[in-house]
């Protein structure tokens, strides 16, 4: 029995891994993109909590 892996041609599986690895280049774009929003927000998170405890004294 063949698997569908098997029924595939040279090209055809090249250029199946060819896609999957740009697609998994854009994943890891995205998501170095949202750390970098997360640290963001963190670190404003933070200076708002600074300038909150400072306001209450």
């Amino acid at each position: 029995m063949e698997t569908a892996l098997e029924n595939l041609s040279k090209e055809d599986l090249l250029k199946m891994v060819s896609s999957m690895s740009k697609q998994n280049e854009l994943l890891h774009q995205e998501r170095e993109i949202l750390s970098q929003e997360r640290d963001y927000l963190k670190a404003q998170v933070e200076m708002l909590q600074a300038y909150a405890v400072r306001t209450e004294a």
